[in-house]
């Protein structure tokens, strides 16, 4: 879709989509990738996982895709706030440090400020570390990236999800528990856990306890809570 550079195909392609995710009752698809390589270094163009060198080529398409899984009734995700494209190493098998200046990363904002003021319901924030924006903690846990950046500078009022908390742990030789509790803490409104359900119920357990002891603030929570009932009552 990118090499053909068509709106037209990209939201054709995203209601064929949704319609086959609708058909077999998922309502949510962790797509379209918004992501815009910096170069041919980028792992995620290595992969074919990208739209166009150009940012503004990049937001058309993407947004474009997202509006057809809409239109058939599952909801879009934007991915990998604030931009992989200057990621040389996949995040789930490595911790990777972006070193760009905001300058730099700039142009990758511009797909998600199109996506906000196109109303897309969900972003989902990547596993790296942006050193201009936050030096010690990925954006899935950034309070910086999530909510300063995302919420606070690009109006962002959807959901966000972290990319998988149990990938990111394990390349930091980590349980995913205080990831998870970093990325609740953070504001981030709901957590992508990948690895197996006796870990989604420790991470489960980790939560109600820091939610009961005050560990996550009660309105923080509330704020989360909105959120994600907002989302359901506009399925």
């Amino acid at each position: 879709m990118g090499d053909l550079g068509s709106s037209d195909t990209a939201r054709t392609q995203g209601r064929k989509t949704g319609a086959g995710l609708s058909g077999l009752g998922i309502n949510t698809d962790f797509a379209p990738v918004a992501d815009v390589p910096a170069s041919t270094s980028s792992f995620m163009y290595q992969q074919s996982r990208t739209w166009s060198f150009g940012s503004r080529e990049t937001a058309r398409l993407a947004n474009a895709f997202a509006q057809g899984l809409g239109e058939r009734g599952a909801l879009a995700t934007m991915k990998h706030f604030p931009g992989l494209g200057f990621a040389a190493k996949s995040t789930d098998d490595f911790v990777v440090h972006i070193d760009a200046t905001k300058s730099e990363l700039g142009p990758g904002l511009r797909p998600y400020r199109h996506a906000v003021a196109n109303g897309v319901p969900l972003v989902m924030l990547s596993n790296a570390v942006y050193r201009a924006y936050d030096r010690s903690h990925a954006a899935g846990w950034s309070h910086a990236i999530g909510t300063k950046l995302l919420r606070g500078g690009l109006g962002f009022k959807g959901v966000t999800i972290t990319d998988s908390l149990d990938g990111a742990a394990a390349t930091r030789g980590i349980p995913t528990n205080p990831l998870a509790l970093k990325a609740a803490r953070a504001g981030t409104d709901m957590l992508l856990l990948t690895g197996s359900e006796a870990s989604s119920r420790s991470v489960f357990r980790t939560l109600l306890e820091a939610a009961k002891t005050g560990q996550i603030p009660h309105d923080r929570l509330t704020a989360s809570y909105g959120c994600i009932v907002a989302l359901k009552a506009g399925l």
